[in-house]
């Protein structure tokens, strides 16, 4: 495990909030030269602590919902689990899933464009599966917040670095060379 100090928690917690800026700024924001800032980058990503950068989109603008779907299973075995992560992994509709403890042992997120699309995609999956479902529900998720790393420098949430996405919102305006850059 990775010992960071204070500096490189600061250039994580900066990394967090905008990792498009230049090292400049978050050198003069950590206290540490542009290059020791992009040589302790390179350290961390070496030692996987960092292991991508990603946007964060309001989905809502681009006409889209998130739905979770909460599953139980029954019946399981191994090539069968398999085959359902495949299929999410392969299903240009699934945002991400996760395996869990408790009631559900998988939540899945899907995008869609309307309901329709979306009992589409359902259907899919329970005629694929639907012989290993207990119980599955679905909720549609009005609002939701991507909280910052705050912790990482010991600091209170700071109210201007929220994001978040919702379900209701005016959808942007984007053309075929934008939909081509987000996906």
């Amino acid at each position: 495990m990775s010992k960071l100090d204070l500096k490189d928690r600061k250039i994580l917690f900066e990394l967090d909030y905008n990792s498009r800026q230049p090292n400049s700024i978050i050198a003069k924001k950590t206290g540490l030269s542009k290059q020791a800032v992009g040589f302790r980058i390179k350290r961390i990503m070496k030692e996987e602590l960092i292991t991508s950068f990603y946007s964060i989109i309001d989905i809502s603008k681009l006409g889209f919902t998130a739905n979770k779907n909460y599953i139980r299973l029954q019946n399981m075995d191994k090539k069968t689990e398999e085959a359902m992560i495949k299929y999410f992994k392969e299903n240009g509709d699934t945002v991400w899933a996760a395996s869990c403890d408790g009631r559900f042992d998988i939540i899945v997120s899907f995008w869609a464009k309307n309901m329709a699309y979306l009992t589409n995609v359902l259907l899919d999956f329970q005629k694929r599966f639907g012989e290993y479902i207990l119980e599955r529900q679905l909720a549609t998720i009005i609002y939701g917040e991507y909280f910052v790393r705050d912790y990482l420098i010991d600091s209170k949430p700071s109210e201007y670095r929220k994001s978040f996405f919702k379900a209701t919102s005016e959808e942007a305006n984007i053309d075929e060379k934008d939909w081509k850059i987000l996906l």
